[in-house]
């Protein structure tokens, strides 16, 4: 039971590195650059986030890559809708 934990944080850092590549870095197909910088930004923000608490043993760290794919749903509609981006 004791490895469970460990295990589950260390795969949640596993998983927001891989949402830096897809959909984050693949966002050029749908965003212009100002809104590609913004997103990776934000997913800057939230590795930072996601080592703090990874570093310290918390089980937050599992929200944070749900939470990065609900900012990345988030602009890149607001994008869309409010700034005209289109594919």
């Amino acid at each position: 039971m004791h490895l469970i934990r460990p295990s589950l944080i260390i795969a949640a850092l596993g998983l927001y590195i891989a949402l830096g590549v897809f959909p984050f870095l693949f966002s050029g197909l749908r965003a212009p650059a100002s809104g590609v910088a913004i997103l990776l930004a934000g997913w800057a923000a939230g590795f930072i986030a996601t080592v703090v608490l990874v570093r310290r043993g918390s089980l937050w760290a599992i929200a944070l890559p749900p939470a990065a794919l609900a900012y990345w749903f988030a602009i890149i509609t607001l994008g869309e809708q409010l700034l005209g981006w289109t594919a």
